[in-house]
């Protein structure tokens, strides 16, 4: 692909410029970041450009009802390992309280394909489903996995714990192409069809410019773990 696009053989590849998967507010950043602004939405599928219009959740987390891209600015956490963040680990599992009970407000189906949880660490997933334990959370149609897990699937609201507690972690979580795009960004990203929320420290993040644009996208929220 390389060679063709150096020596200009334009007649040998071509790219795919709708996609039927992610809600249009959330390709936006998608397409403009990674896809040089050359991708759009079926048409036909009306749910990719319809409004967020859900209810149920308690005060603090009703911007779950309508914002489709949000940003959870969170503590870093000083434990041992660099790899487990606790407070992230807390916000995921308020998150998807909240998701459950709006879900159960509206009389929606709760489903395999309801909520998937990315994050880039093992010892971060075992730290959440610790988390879930603990609140008596059935996680048995919950996947909380790595991004590479997830290349290929999709759920309807994708939740992203980043784990960033220093630069060192920043650095271990991108991985850059050739072209200069963050796959694993790009591919945790994508895996969302209707919402997706990223918990993570800002001050450090956005000292990756591409987090940076992401942060500032989104709508932006901050929560303290101790009040949880």
């Amino acid at each position: 692909y390389n060679q063709a696009l150096k020596n200009d053989w334009s007649w040998s590849f071509g790219i795919l410029t709708q996609q039927g998967r992610m809600h249009q507010d959330i390709m936006a950043f998608a397409a403009e970041h990674f896809y040089d602004g050359k991708l759009g939405i079926l048409e036909k599928v009306e749910r990719l450009s319809v409004p967020l219009n859900l209810s149920g959740a308690e005060d603090e987390y009703q911007f779950l009802e309508k914002d489709r891209m949000v940003f959870i600015d969170t503590e870093i956490d000083d434990v041992l390992t660099q790899k487990i963040n606790q407070h992230e680990a807390k916000v995921v599992v308020q998150l998807v309280k909240q998701l459950i009970n709006i879900y159960k407000s509206e009389g929606k189906d709760f489903t395999k394909e309801t909520i998937g949880i990315i994050t880039p660490f093992r010892a971060q997933i075992a730290k959440i489903s610790e988390e879930f334990q603990k609140e008596n959370i059935d996680t048995s149609l919950i996947t909380i996995d790595t991004v590479e897990r997830y290349q290929g699937g999709a759920r309807d609201h994708i939740i992203v714990s980043l784990v960033t507690n220093n630069r060192n972690v920043l650095n271990m979580i991108s991985n850059k192409s050739n072209e200069g795009i963050d796959r694993k960004l790009n591919v945790a990203i994508t895996r969302a069809r209707e919402q997706l929320i990223l918990v993570g420290n800002k001050e450090i993040l956005k000292k990756n410019e591409a987090y940076q644009k992401l942060i500032g996208f989104c709508d932006n929220r901050t929560m303290s773990w101790n009040s949880l």
